[in-house]
């Protein structure tokens, strides 16, 4: 719960930081109509993001890849991204160009602790509309290390209890008990 939460208000800042883009509403605008030459038009263009984990950790990379529909290369995209912190807010952005399949791609690793967003902005340009993508967000925590007999204690349980299930009837033979109950015996098998 504490986890969605977090994420829903890192998600929040960013829809108040960034505001509606106002020329993004329509399929296409005709300048036709605003008096210029209608041969030119103006195309709106969707951004697409990958989900990205739920939870992240400190030190390790975090991708954020998507596309851009109609694809088109070389479309620059700006990607704002930061923390959400308690009165507090650090915001980044990064520049990005799109490949020849509309495809784009941005690596960062987190330094910091707490609830990090992102959202994936164009502009506009001479031939394209401003866009904006859904946020997308990650808790970054602190990878908690695994000790080296958390790892190991199972694996030697595991051991003895396979070397004893080998040697089950030499053991039941060494107590005295003979073979093993039919009902063991179906159990083994």
């Amino acid at each position: 719960m504490k986890l969605s939460i977090a994420l829903t208000a890192a998600a929040f800042m960013f829809v108040l930081l960034f505001s509606p883009l106002p020329a993004a509403e329509g399929a296409e605008e005709s300048l036709g109509a605003l008096g210029f030459d209608s041969a030119e038009t103006k195309t709106a263009i969707t951004i697409n993001v990958e989900r990205i984990p739920k939870r992240s950790y400190l030190g390790e990379s975090i991708l954020i890849r998507g596309n851009v529909y109609p694809a088109m290369e070389g479309l620059e995209l700006k990607i704002f991204y930061g923390y959400a912190k308690a009165g507090e807010e650090t915001v980044e952005s990064v520049i990005v160009f799109t490949d020849e399949n509309g495809a784009f791609q941005f690596s960062m690793i987190p330094e910091e602790i707490g609830s990090l967003a992102f959202v994936v902005t164009h502009e506009g340009s001479d031939s394209t509309l401003p866009a904006r993508a859904e946020p997308v967000a990650t808790l970054v925590t602190q990878k908690v290390p695994i000790k080296p007999e958390q790892t190991f204690l199972p694996l030697i349980l595991v051991a003895i209890l396979l070397a004893l299930w080998s040697r089950w009837d030499d053991i039941k033979e060494l107590r005295g008990k003979g073979k093993a109950t039919k009902k063991f015996e179906k159990w083994r098998k």
